[in-house]
């Protein structure tokens, strides 16, 4: 079976929830030698095409679920990719008032098997609780997720509060109703549309550029 053939298998079942099917897709094609991390890229791509759908009205709440639910197991499956030494530490959260953590958790996957250390915080973060944590952890850099548009005000809040705060940490930004202009307009170090993306913009960082 052609490689295209074996990913698209994946891509299927996560953008139809069906989680033990996207599994068992997932497991024949690292069964092949498909890399962990090109698992996950496949499933990036299908979660932020729905995510994008979800933003504009387009895709349906109980659509997202499923999607999440079919995802989340394929990460589950493909277990610790982490096989590099650590390069540094990253903050990762969704804000305050949203509890969506899929694309997060991507990020969080790919940061970790490309040797980052990665203190996930969960979803509902508020602006203080990343910052402390960055502190606490020496951290360099914060990712902050939004889905929800409604939620975008709170990555606003973050960015401002930090820049007060003393902590000079980095901040990339993303989510589906994200862009590159909403990440100039409040300031934001970096905006990343996918996981793959977020993790060479993190290597950027980390190399001082």
């Amino acid at each position: 079976m052609r490689l295209e053939s074996i990913l698209s298998r994946i891509a299927d079942a996560v953008l139809e929830g069906k989680d033990d099917i996207a599994v068992q897709a997932a497991v024949d094609a690292m069964n092949r030698g498909v890399s962990a991390e090109a698992v996950l890229e496949v499933v990036d791509e299908v979660v932020l095409e729905v995510g994008g759908g979800f933003s504009r009205g387009e895709v349906l709440l109980p659509r997202i679920v499923a999607v999440s639910r079919a995802a989340e197991a394929v990460i589950r499956k493909t277990g610790p990719i982490q096989s590099k030494p650590m390069r540094g530490t990253v903050i990762m959260g969704t804000v305050k008032g949203d509890i969506h953590i899929i694309g997060k958790n991507l990020c969080c996957a790919m940061l970790r098997g490309a040797g980052y250390t990665v203190i996930d915080l969960g979803c509902d973060v508020t602006p203080d609780d990343f910052i402390d944590e960055a502190m606490v952890n020496h951290a360099s850099i914060i990712g902050v997720s939004s889905l929800m548009t409604t939620t975008l005000i709170s990555q606003k809040d973050l960015v401002r509060e930090l820049k007060s705060s003393g902590c000079r940490c980095r901040t990339i930004v993303g989510g589906a109703p994200c862009s590159q202009e909403w990440c100039d307009r409040i300031g934001a170090d970096a905006y990343s549309a996918t996981a793959s993306e977020m993790v060479c913009i993190v290597g950027r960082m980390a190399a001082g550029s």
